[in-house]
């Protein structure tokens, strides 16, 4: 996968740890829409999180020092998603599917 649009940004911090956000789309034209996102830890280590349309946010929802971040992605005409990423390193998920008549 070439990657052709990205832009960084602060995504939350531990104390003096901070990660950041990447995003990339595909070149591939059987996958035009969807933006694969990755974060970058402050390692510099990288590692990808998934394909969602949209970052809505990021903070400290639970008060536990860090960040967590919601993603938004339609499924189709008919639903949407919502995935929120928690815990350690940001390595759990929750997704919320929110269907539509």
């Amino acid at each position: 996968m070439q990657r052709r649009e990205r832009c960084e940004g602060l995504l939350g911090c531990r104390q003096t740890e901070c990660w950041r956000v990447w995003v990339g789309r595909s070149d591939d034209p059987a996958d035009p829409w969807v933006l694969q996102w990755f974060l970058v830890a402050p390692d510099g280590t990288v590692r990808r999180v998934g394909g969602f349309e949209e970052l809505l946010d990021a903070g400290d929802y639970d008060n536990d020092g860090r960040s967590e971040v919601i993603f938004f992605s339609t499924r189709s005409e008919h639903s949407d998603t919502y995935d929120l990423l928690y815990g350690d390193d940001l390595q759990k998920r929750a997704t919320l599917v929110i269907g539509y008549r």
